[in-house]
């Protein structure tokens, strides 16, 4: 989904990392890029100071160059011939990485649509439903190429931690729970364990499995996202609430047959203005409430060391190809309007969200007997 990351420098750098028996070498391209930096690899959320595996730069240069060519016939391609050739390259960088491929499957999700996400129990990647859609302009190609590479970190930082857990000593048994993979990742992870020796692949690791580790069928990443979502349809219906409303109040063509007879109802009513003004506080109010909601708890999503590493990791495509990045905070900019020129949010509502984030980690860690604050 969502990519804080360093400037990209002009060095050059050989791809390559410890995985037993890989070929670590960033699959080659002879396209040439419109912005061709030379990049040293993306900032891995402040873990280590070492970029690995898909973040080093020659693998996202190499990914890169190679979609780079598929814009040109974007459009004459079908809606699935889309997503596989973006998909395709990834693919090839993981095998080099030695990570299992994604599935080829691909399957439409809900939500946003123009999104995709990565699901570890069938090891896929989905799509959603205007993800490949054709007369894409070139930022928002360079935008799509870039979610692929930052779903496929996705993959790569999963089996790292299965990698770990097989350093660790965990069996098959006990990586399939604990990161909800199936057998076939699980094995693979124990043909290649990750040791303390490979320091900054470790910790890496480690900061990543504080996310994805599932505990009672549950991890952190899967509490905040649940959340997250939850917020942001709650945000999307105060929006269009109050969007509707405006619309009535001002006459406007485009308001909704059912939205005009109420408001016209209430608006006719004996204190029908001091209804009208009582019906506008609360939408506003809820608007601007939920809109800060969701607002914070993307924040928190953004946040994680999973998603602050796959942003950008997936940033550095998009630098390659567009010469910018697009980051967590382009996604909050494009939300509706602040309107908090007409009403500020009280101190009673930032403290309500705080104590709403405060809630959802004190549930998570008594779910899991792990230490509460």
């Amino acid at each position: 989904m969502t990519k804080t990351k360093s400037a990209l420098r002009a060095v050059g750098v050989q791809a390559t990392i410890t995985t037993a028996g890989a070929d670590t070498t960033a699959p080659k391209s002879t396209v040439t890029l419109l912005h061709p930096v030379q990049p040293t690899g993306g900032d891995t959320g402040g873990i280590t100071k070492k970029v690995t595996g898909l973040a080093t730069g020659e693998f996202a240069k190499a990914y890169a160059e190679q979609v780079s060519s598929i814009e040109a016939k974007w459009d004459a391609l079908s809606p699935k011939e889309r997503v596989a050739a973006l998909l395709a390259p990834a693919n090839a960088a993981l095998t080099a990485l030695g990570v299992p491929p994604l599935n080829p499957q691909l399957s439409f999700l809900g939500g946003d649509p123009t999104s995709a996400s990565f699901f570890s129990s069938a090891w896929m990647m989905q799509y959603g439903n205007q993800f490949p859609v054709p007369g894409l302009s070139h930022d928002k190609f360079s935008r799509a190429a870039g979610t692929i590479y930052h779903e496929a970190r996705h993959a790569e930082q999963t089996f790292r931690v299965a990698r770990k857990l097989a350093g660790d000593g965990k069996n098959e048994a006990d990586i399939k729970a604990m990161l909800e993979v199936d057998q076939t990742i699980a094995q693979a992870a124990l043909k290649a364990p990750l040791t303390e020796a490979q320091q900054d692949e470790w910790a890496q690791a480690a900061a990543w499995q504080l996310n994805l580790e599932k505990k009672a069928g549950l991890a952190l990443a899967d509490t905040v996202n649940t959340s997250m979502f939850a917020a942001m349809d709650k945000y999307q219906q105060s929006q269009t609430a109050w969007q509707n409303y405006q619309k009535a109040a001002s006459n406007d063509p485009a308001t909704p047959p059912e939205v005009k007879q109420w408001y016209d109802t209430i608006a006719a009513a004996d204190e029908g203005p001091d209804y009208v003004a009582e019906f506008k506080a609360v939408l506003q109010q809820n608007y601007l409430q939920d809109r800060e909601m969701f607002k914070q708890w993307y924040r928190f999503y953004a946040n994680m060391p999973v998603e602050q590493d796959a942003w950008s990791v997936g940033g550095q495509v998009e630098q390659l190809l567009c010469g910018k990045a697009y980051t967590p905070e382009d996604v909050l900019a494009d939300l509706g309007p602040d309107d908090r020129t007409m009403t500020a949010i009280a101190q009673s509502q930032s403290d309500m969200l705080y104590q709403s984030l405060l809630a959802a980690l004190s549930e998570y860690a008594r779910q899991n007997d792990l230490p509460q604050q």
